[in-house]
């Protein structure tokens, strides 16, 4: 199984066993006040979130209170991701049977799960940052104090979300995780256009994390606070805060305009595209996508259209389809061809509501029919 990945659903299922509230502050409050008590032992803690690496269990030995940031981060990155994916043909199915088979394609889907897990686990860091929580080892941001203001009048203050900080530690963690890849034995290597797979697996990682991380670096807002008599804006306080809104598609375009790559020589870090010939890199040339937006991967993702439990792929059979897009979300692509079919549901809703003087809104009762559509199961293919 793919590391990345199962790091991903130790903390997504710890932090969301039980009920949903774990995952609210005065809860994380809670978690993180235990830890402080000592009435959870870091060691024990750390050590009962499997599939951790040991490099990332020690990590957590040294930074335990910023697991429970972790854990939202990740959950926060789960919901983006299928709010993202929510039409296409993988739909960012999400549970250990199934995903953990598609992980270990390193393919598109996967690199938008590295980019996206990255960008949560820095956002959730940030924030955690800022609340105060953590003052042994991070506060507010301070960097934008020694920025010069825009002609707009204002001044840097408040309590910004700490995304140096949140940028720092969430590399820690999730890199060390590409860097404990087990390596290719001498008589078993695979490799990937001449390269150890196991070196570009893990230069893979790296960029599609380090893509997370920018995306977040990149759409930071800037928020203002008004501060005077009677309303007046006499001093107007502004601070950085991450936001999430946008994370998804950012990376979604991402996604996109992802480039299968290799490593440029078995002996540099250097991902160049697969298509690239060697005799056309120079050894010492810097990387050739590094200055674009793309994520990147290793492999060509599966077919996502009929259902295979063996690499834990769902198919589309019965997903929801609109009929007349000609969009990712239309019953002729999503259904990959194999044709669906129409459900109706009667909902009683108001209707023909008027304003009746004075001060009031009439409305009738109508019933209302809705149609749906979801996509056919596969044709049995013909011996």
């Amino acid at each position: 199984m793919d590391r990345l990945c199962v790091i991903y659903f130790a903390f997504l299922s710890w932090m969301m066993s039980g009920t949903e509230s774990r995952l609210l502050p005065s809860a994380i409050d809670r978690i993180m006040g235990s830890l402080e008590t000592k009435a959870i032992t870091q060691t024990r803690f750390c050590d009962k979130l499997n599939g951790l690496t040991q490099l990332q269990k020690e990590w957590c030995h040294k930074y335990t209170p910023f697991v429970p940031a972790i854990g939202m981060g990740a959950n926060l990155a789960l919901k983006e991701c299928r709010k993202a994916f929510q039409y296409e043909r993988w739909n960012c199915t999400m549970d250990d049977s199934s995903f953990q088979h598609v992980s270990s394609f390193q393919s598109k889907e996967t690199a938008f799960v590295d980019a996206i897990v990255s960008a949560g686990v820095m956002m959730a860091i940030s924030r955690t940052c800022s609340r105060g929580k953590l003052t042994k080892y991070c506060g507010c941001d301070k960097s934008v104090l020694d920025e010069e203001t825009t002609e707009e009048e204002f001044e840097w203050g408040g309590c910004g979300d700490n995304f140096l900080k949140g940028q720092q530690y969430s590399q820690q963690f999730l890199d060390l995780a590409a860097k404990d890849l087990p390596a290719p034995s001498e008589t078993t290597t695979e490799t990937v256009a001449g390269t150890p797979q196991s070196s570009v697996v893990e230069e893979y990682h790296k960029w599609n994390n380090r893509r997370g991380r920018l995306a977040v670096a990149d759409n930071l807002a800037t928020v203002c606070k008004c501060h005077g008599l009677c309303g007046d804006c006499t001093v107007k306080i502004c601070w950085k805060e991450v936001r999430s809104v946008q994370i998804g598609e950012v990376l979604k375009e991402s996604y996109r305009e992802a480039k299968q790559v290799r490593l440029a020589h078995p002996l540099s870090p250097a991902l160049v595209p697969a298509n690239v010939e060697n005799n056309a890199i120079a050894a010492s040339a810097p990387n050739p996508i590094l200055t674009t937006n793309a994520l990147v991967y290793v492999k060509e993702s599966p077919d996502f259209c009929v259902a295979n439990g063996t690499i834990g792929v769902a198919g589309t059979a019965r997903r929801r389809c609109k009929e007349n897009s000609k969009a990712s979300d239309g019953c002729e692509l999503l259904c990959c061809g194999n044709g669906y079919f129409e459900t109706r549901a009667v909902k009683r809703e108001q209707c023909e509501c008027k304003f009746v003087w004075c001060c009031e809104v009439k409305c009738q009762w109508c019933h209302k029919v809705y149609r749906y559509f979801h996509c056919k199961m596969p044709r049995p293919q013909v011996a």
